[in-house]
């Protein structure tokens, strides 16, 4: 990771200087290998146009160097892992695409495939290749992609960027086993302005380097004044803290259940006592029976999770499934033995502490100490739930405020086209022909779109980030289905109430 002084403080970013990773392998003996990942500039096309036979689908790219499998653990199922890409013309296909663009995952080494990333910077690379490969991404792997260009052609193609004062990719490295990090990341720090001359802008102007663990990344995202402040692991505490007080709120429902139902064992309690058990035997027996019932409730909750998970990856999108880990069980199995002895403890401690002469002869009356305890408890339950009923309220409320805020135009019936493949060619025409079409308003092209994404300072490049809007009524949806194959991938449609 780098950090950057802004103006407005310090800017954390996964970008790295485009030689680093070189450097890093010469110079630091405790790194023993670094990759190096290129993505595609965030702009109106994130992905560009895969084509095969006459018949194209979308495709995100990534330039990445030839370790990128030892590096990481993706499984490269067709291929040489040791030389993935034979020459700067190759590339490397994820099965799932492979998949929609030959209907096939097997046998596809030599096959040749175009490439079309628009008429940008990007568009140096347009062309033909081969596939050199096929690799697998796990559904659950955070990062997506589809297709692999060698790091080499982009250096070729775009050389204005390759150097110490660029920072536009990402350097993974892995560190020798035994690494001390905080010796590393005192070493790393300054080493981007050991590139450059004391008192040059370059050295005034380098960032800052330290470490973050690939498996940190996903949750921990969020960085502010170049310090890590959260990100995705803050949902995850949300819902822990959501979930604890959900359990302390069930917890003491059941001490209220138990101790209001404590008449039914009154007897129980004072012929146990009178036979010669003692309170301890009887706290070991409910609080016993308090942690038997937490288990059952375990299982039951396990049971409720795999009959519920392909709902929930439906309605989410996210392909979850148990892991089992000893850390994990030994963490459910605390958190169930707390929850049955949490529970438990004032109904054991309540129920073993009445005198069996009393209880034979029914002769029972609840101390100050014993009402308090209980309206205690009580409002405690009442005030979480209170508590958790608002906030339920306040975002539902806030989540209304945004669907419903004015955009500043009407989104229903808009339909946005990428300039992009023979469109950027022949806009005009296209633009002429969707106008004519019966139920159309209005159609427009722009550049960036309507959520202010808009290019960047890197240069003009004419009409190569352009997009085409157009308004219809209710009525031309069928003239759009003609006039379209909605089975593109090429095409997005902003969906409304068609």
């Amino acid at each position: 990771m780098q950090n950057s002084e802004q103006s407005d403080g310090v800017s954390t970013m996964d970008r790295t200087p485009d030689p680093l990773a070189k450097s890093l392998i010469a110079e630091i003996p405790e790194i023993t290998d670094a990759a190096m990942i290129k993505a595609p500039d965030a702009d109106d096309n994130p992905k560009g146009i895969l084509k095969y036979a006459g018949s194209g689908i979308k495709a995100a790219e990534l330039y990445v160097t030839p370790n990128f499998f030892k590096v990481f653990n993706y499984r490269l199922a067709e291929g040489n892992v040791n030389q993935p890409f034979p020459n700067l013309h190759s590339v490397l296909l994820s099965s799932g695409t492979a998949k929609k663009l030959f209907h096939a995952t097997q046998n596809l080494e030599g096959k040749l495939i175009t490439w079309d990333r628009g008429s940008g910077d990007a568009g140096a690379l347009n062309g033909t290749y081969m596939v050199a490969g096929i690799f697998d991404v796990p559904a659950n792997s955070s990062a997506k992609f589809d297709i692999l260009f060698p790091n080499a052609l982009y250096a070729e193609n775009i050389k204005h960027e390759i150097s110490w004062y660029s920072s536009t990719e990402s350097t993974y490295i892995v560190l020798r086993a035994g690494t001390d990090t905080r010796r590393l990341n005192a070493k790393l720090k300054n080493f981007i302005k050991s590139k450059f001359n004391p008192g040059t802008d370059g050295y005034k102007y380098a960032g800052t380097l330290f470490l973050q663990r690939y498996r940190d990344k996903y949750l921990n995202n969020h960085y502010e004044n170049g310090r890590p402040a959260g990100g995705r692991i803050d949902y995850v505490r949300l819902f822990s803290i959501i979930g604890a007080f959900l359990l302390l709120i069930a917890c003491v429902n059941f001490m209220n259940l138990s101790t209001a139902k404590a008449s039914r064992r009154l007897k129980e309690v004072g012929i146990k006592k009178v036979i010669g058990a003692s309170r301890g035997n009887l706290v070991i027996q409910y609080l016993s029976e308090s942690v038997l019932m937490a288990i059952l409730a375990l299982l039951l909750a396990v049971g409720l999770v795999y009959l519920s998970l392909p709902v929930f990856r439906q309605i989410t999108g996210k392909e979850l499934a148990p892991e089992f880990s000893a850390g994990l069980l030994l963490t459910v199995a605390g958190i169930t033995l707390l929850t049955g002895l949490i529970s438990g403890s004032y109904p054991a401690l309540y129920l073993s502490g009445f005198k069996p002469i009393a209880v034979l002869k029914g002769k029972l009356g609840s101390s100050g100490s014993e009402l308090f305890i209980r309206k205690a408890l009580v409002i405690f339950q009442f005030t979480i739930s209170i508590v958790l009923i608002i906030s339920v309220i306040t975002v539902y409320r806030q989540m209304q405020v945004i669907q419903h805020r004015d955009l500043g135009y009407n989104r229903d019936h808009i339909v946005h086209f990428a300039n992009e493949g023979k469109l950027k060619q022949n806009e005009q025409a296209f633009i002429r022909d969707i106008a004519a079409i019966p139920g159309v308003v209005n159609v427009s092209d722009m550049d960036g779109d309507m959520l202010g994404n808009h290019s960047g300072g890197a240069g003009l490049t004419g009409r190569a980030r352009f997009g085409l809007y157009m308004a219809c009524t209710k009525q031309c949806g069928e003239k759009r289905k003609t006039f379209i194959n909605w089975k593109q991938p090429a095409v997005f449609l902003q969906k409304g109430p068609v």
